[in-house]
């Protein structure tokens, strides 16, 4: 009698290195997100009379240390990347584009919704979101969706041009409508200090104090240029160019494929455990 074959999993399957490398940044993600939570909803605390002036003094230092401003950056940076390398692997890159804007759009209408109804309970909390990472991956793969048939060089052309939006010709628009509108940046809602949309926003720039905010200029540069590497090292191989470590990166890659699922669970689990802390803690609990 003849053995069964043995079932082969995603692991032995997908390029591993990639879903590694997405693995550890979704986790370096999440504990920014998680520092970020502890900071912020730690100063409601210490606002409310609670002694947490340690923690709060560790991660406001930290949420503005040189280390988190060279390190986030990097990894956004290093995600767009990563995920531009995965448009090789695609097997339709329009059905993936409009999987990850649903995402973006539950986040973004799911944060707005809930800071509406915190609002109008007077409960203390961060929680809108209007253009991410989600977000930003979302409009870098729609946006490759329209040159994947192209040769590498369409793409290269692509980067040019996305490379010279960002570093001359968004800039100076930039800086003329600033001076146009009288150097106000931003909006804000009356009686708070949450940032409302803009034309900022609809031109995907970044302005202040917008939570967890990641812009579609610069970061689609990077997007291209793992699009780029792709072709090359990808595409027509379909082979990992590095060895498996061992079974240690198994837990980290099954991260790495389920990235969307895990940063849209993570984002409301963490604020939502940290609101409700803060509803315990700040309000009167009346049974």
């Amino acid at each position: 009698m003849e053995a069964k074959a043995q079932k082969i999993g995603p692991f032995e399957k997908r390029i591993h290195e990639i879903d590694l490398f997405r693995g550890f940044l979704i986790l370096l993600v999440i504990m920014d997100h998680i520092f970020w939570a502890f900071g912020n909803y730690g100063y409601i605390w210490l606002q409310n009379g609670y002694s947490v002036d340690g923690m709060v003094n560790f991660f406001t230092w930290y949420w503005t240390s040189t280390a988190r401003n060279i390190i986030q950056p990097l990894a956004l940076a290093s995600f767009c990347f990563i995920s531009g390398v995965s448009t090789a692997f695609s097997r339709n890159n329009w059905k993936r584009s409009i999987i990850m804007v649903i995402f973006w759009a539950i986040i973004a209408i799911g944060s707005n919704v809930i800071q509406l109804i915190l609002e109008t309970n007077n409960v203390e909390a961060a929680m809108r979101v209007d253009f991410n990472i989600i977000g930003c991956l979302a409009f870098c793969n729609l946006i490759y969706c329209f040159i994947q048939k192209r040769s590498w060089k369409g793409v290269l052309a692509a980067l040019l041009i996305a490379w010279l939006m960002s570093s001359y010709f968004i800039p100076m628009l930039r800086m003329g409508l600033y001076n146009t509108v009288g150097g106000t940046m931003i909006d804000r809602r009356p009686g708070t200090n949450y940032p409302v949309p803009n034309v900022y926003f609809i031109l995907f720039w970044e302005y202040p104090l917008q939570g967890d905010y990641v812009p579609l200029f610069p970061y689609i540069v990077f997007f291209l240029f793992g699009a780029l590497f792709s072709i090359f090292k990808y595409r027509d191989t379909k082979q990992s160019l590095f060895p498996k470590r061992g079974e240690w990166e198994r837990p980290i890659c099954f991260i790495g494929r389920h990235t969307l699922v895990i940063y849209l669970a993570h984002f409301f689990i963490i604020r939502g455990i940290f609101i409700l802390i803060t509803y315990f803690m700040t309000k009167q609990w009346v049974s």
